[in-house]
């Protein structure tokens, strides 16, 4: 299972669980919603930067090399 398949089945399982607690964000207070959407936020942050280091591990690429190569690539986009 890819990276983007296990990120929408985890989206889903979210947004079955907010529905089975009749949870909507959009309800809350306009301060909590903010606090939230920040929090959601970070969470997300935080399994994007583990799942890029498991996935450096098992490739064995060092952070200086993963650097070298988003270099090479973000230069690739703007040429094109």
């Amino acid at each position: 299972m890819g990276i983007w398949q296990r990120r929408e089945s985890a989206r889903r399982s979210w947004s079955d669980e907010q529905e089975a607690y009749g949870f909507q964000h959009r309800r809350l207070p306009q301060g909590r919603r903010a606090i939230f959407e920040e929090a959601q936020a970070q969470a997300v942050k935080e399994v994007v930067a583990w799942q890029l280091a498991e996935a450096m591990k098992k490739k064995k690429i060092s952070k200086n090399k993963m650097a070298t190569l988003l270099k090479r690539a973000a230069l690739r986009l703007t040429e094109s």
